[in-house]
């Protein structure tokens, strides 16, 4: 891999030049960057005592007599940084330690080093001591600033990646990044924040603010820009920085005018929880357009206080929990009732409610004498059990329900143990508790497919099976496997909120980024970034949005898809006490507010334009459209290549192995599904050549006709209804149909 050193200019920077080491002590340099001549070598020989002494005494004179290129420069009207892409070379960046330009036509330059244009800053890996001895980093990297005299705000932005194995949580904080800005180069003064040491992989934005307090012994000033890391020692712990800019205004996310998509014509209509007239001691159960228009109060809960409120998948129904206690005793004290939910059904208009399920809880007891605390027991009290449902997610099927019950004890004294998360399965008819042994699991979400992503648990003393798991609930023993690891260190958040998308390919996450922000009450806030996963590709996530509208930390609350994969909606608390939904397009990265009242949480999106029987959510058999006419959700894309690709994705997602009644039945549908993956694969490499090769048209149309065979062969055996099967085997012909066109 190619590298261009930064000069060393100032004080601390006496070493000689960097750059990457060759065979017999030499350094190769590239051209045209400060006089060096392309190929030239550099013999770098031991640097001596005499050698630093006359570095330092000749720095000290140029620095009074000669023009540095750490010379404070002008302040430019808003961007205050210079190559802030190192697209220029390196100056006037300056640093020490073998940090150095990495180049991406270089032989071993990944996409994870330079995220765009060619070049980008590496700091961090081996050092080469030429930092000196007297810093307290070995690596430096640092850029002259003119603070406006009037500047209240701050605001730092760049991405930055890290390579290079992870490390224990303690005791290794010296590889951490710190980013600061000071009037002096060699320590930091005010700090925007620190990337730690085991953050996630991958390109993540930094987003840090400064406010007119912590300018204050800098405003009007020259400073320094300053990216420092103590000390990796031999690990190897490497960032890669990119696109940094530097302004005197506080920078965030702007909110859009909600999309003309969005428009509400009651086919998708949302469900919420939001404050309404129907409830005033609390929030409703509302059903509104996907604008945000016409709420219709639907259900207020069995104690005015109802919770995450889901669409069934063909949207004749919506699952909605209640807390409540237990015993319903009015002889116990309600200190030691313990506290339970109950998992309810309603119809779409609020009727017909009925209970399908409820935890069981233990009440606690007040030991003796009575309400004491220990040690002035002599009998101990016995905590009561609280048993709490924290997620509720049907099933493609409709047939079940997975929960998520967090349980704990708890003293009355208040004082009670973490809690302690599993998912239960649960028959959506009878109640019937299917398996209750998913121990760690938690969120699940299931896709399409059958699949079901989860957040795993932060055990002790290892915390491994923290991150994003995805696995079976369905099959005996339960198979799960760790996708996306959390960060061995607790104090860094994996990511959260795994929902699959329509596609059953790609899925988002919430993810905590780099830097802080501060609320009205001058209190830090940590923002985080929507990510876009694609399942076949784990190691490169697609950032979709900075998310720092939000006035706490973890303002992210909730995804929900749109039945197309166009746009997503996610509650957004923009306090400590005000909540809306927020529309995100999958595409572009825009994102606006859907509801404006302050009380609008737990959103769901229903899948179904008419909350009919079909195969699959926003796929083949789901209502008006439903056919393969020009009122099909695929007529919409170009004839050939796209709408074929199209016909497929919809076979994908139409598919429904949880339907099958036996494993070799969810077996075979999950191989009609992965075969139609595989097709659209084919099918869209016929795009990279006009006209497509004749080879790759015949492995295009053999694998979707593939496809076909498969949907007959379950068609044949029973596992497919013979209604789904027709809608199934159409598009598997509509899309043979468009190859052969080509």
């Amino acid at each position: 891999m190619g590298r261009t050193g930064f000069p060393a200019a100032g004080i601390v920077f006496i070493a000689g030049l960097i750059g990457r080491a060759t065979p017999g002590g030499t350094y190769r340099a590239r051209g045209g960057r400060w006089g060096s001549r392309l190929g030239v070598q550099v013999r770098k020989r031991p640097t001596t005592v005499s050698d630093v002494l006359f570095a330092v005494l000749g720095l000290l004179l140029c620095l009074s007599l000669c023009p540095s290129p750490l010379a404070p420069r002008e302040a430019l009207a808003q961007e205050l940084l210079q190559n802030g892409g190192f697209e220029d070379g390196t100056l006037p960046w300056n640093g020490c330690g073998g940090v150095s330009v990495v180049d991406s036509q270089d032989a071993g330059t990944t996409a994870t080093m330079v995220r765009t244009g060619r070049y980008a800053a590496r700091i961090g890996g081996l050092g080469d001591g030429s930092c000196g001895g007297g810093l307290a980093s070995q690596f430096v990297i640092a850029q002259p600033v003119a603070i406006p005299p009037d500047a209240t705000d701050l605001t730092l932005s760049f991405w930055f990646s890290r390579l290079g194995p992870d490390l224990a949580p303690d005791g290794n904080s010296v590889a951490d990044l710190s980013v600061s800005l000071s009037t002096d180069p060699s320590f930091g003064m005010a700090l925007f924040d620190v990337v730690s040491h085991n953050v996630l992989r991958g390109w993540m934005p930094f987003r840090g603010h400064l406010r007119s307090d912590d300018l204050a012994a800098l405003r009007g000033q020259n400073a320094y820009l300053r990216f420092a890391v103590q000390y990796t020692g031999d690990s190897g712990v490497t960032y890669f920085l990119d696109d940094m800019s530097l302004v005197a205004v506080d920078v965030h996310t702007q909110a859009e005018p909600l999309p003309a998509a969005l428009a509400g014509d009651g086919s998708r209509p949302l469900v919420l929880l939001q404050r309404n007239p129907a409830n005033p001691d609390g929030l409703t159960v509302v059903r509104l357009d996907s604008d945000g228009t016409k709420p219709l109060p639907i259900d207020t809960g069995l104690y005015h206080e109802p919770r995450i409120p889901r669409w069934s998948p063909d949207g004749s129904a919506i699952a909605v929990v209640d807390d409540d206690v237990s015993p319903h005793d009015d002889s116990v004290p309600a200190i030691l009732k313990a506290r339970i939910t109950r998992l309810s059904v309603v119809r779409p208009d609020g009727t017909g409610r009925r209970e399908v399920f409820a935890t069981q809880g233990l009440e606690g007891t007040s030991g003796s004498p009575p309400f004491c605390r220990p040690p002035q027991c002599v009998d101990t009290p016995r905590p009561a059990l609280d048993q709490i449902i924290k997620g509720v997610e049907w099933s493609p099927d409709g047939r079940t329900l997975a929960v998520t019950i967090c349980a704990r004890n708890r003293y009355f004294w208040g004082e009670s143990d973490d809690d302690s998360c599993r998912v239960g399965i649960v028959d959506a008819t009878t109640g019937a508790v299917i398996r209750d042994d998913l121990d760690g699991w938690f969120g699940p979400d299931w896709s399409p497919t059958g699949g079901v992503l989860f957040t795993g648990p932060a055990r002790y003393p290892t915390y491994e099976q923290r991150g994003v798991w995805e696995g079976d609930p369905l099959v005996t023993p339960p198979t799960q496997n760790l996708i996306l690891p959390a960060p061995v260190d607790l104090l860094i958040d994996g990511d959260r909120l795994p929902t699959w998308a329509p596609d059953g390919r790609h899925f988002i996450t919430a993810r905590q980024m780099g830097g802080y922000r501060f609320d009205a009450n001058g209190l830090a806030v940590r923002s985080e970034a929507v990510m876009l996963h694609d399942h076949a590709d784990l190691e490169n996530p697609r950032v979709l949005l900075i998310a720092d509208l939000g006035g706490i930390s973890e303002a992210i609350d909730e995804f929900t898809w749109s039945p197309d994969g166009r746009y997503v909606l996610y509650t957004l608390h923009e306090s400590a006490d005000a909540a809306n939904v927020w529309w995100l397009d999958v595409t572009t990265g825009a994102t606006g507010r859907v509801t404006n009242d302050g009380a609008s949480v737990s959103v769901d999106w229903r899948q179904r334009a008419d909350g009919g029987q079909g195969s699959g959510p926003g796929g083949p058999g789901s209502g008006p459209g439903s056919g393969l006419g020009p009122e099909h959700q695929c007529a919409g894309e170009a004839r050939g290549v796209a709408r074929a690709a199209c016909f497929l994705a919809a076979v994908t997602t139409g598919v429904r192995p949880m339907q099958a009644k036996s494993p070799a039945g969810r077996r075979l549908l999950k191989r009609v599904a992965q075969s139609a993956a595989v097709a659209r694969k084919r099918v869209l490499l016929l795009a990279k050549k006009s006209p497509p090769p004749a080879r790759r048209v015949t492995n295009a149309r053999k694998a979707t006709l593939s496809v076909a065979r498969l949907i007959e062969r379950a068609k044949t055996k029973g596992h497919l209804e013979p209604d789904a099967a027709e809608v199934l085997a159409a598009l598997a012909t509509a899309a043979t149909g468009e190859i052969d066109a080509l």
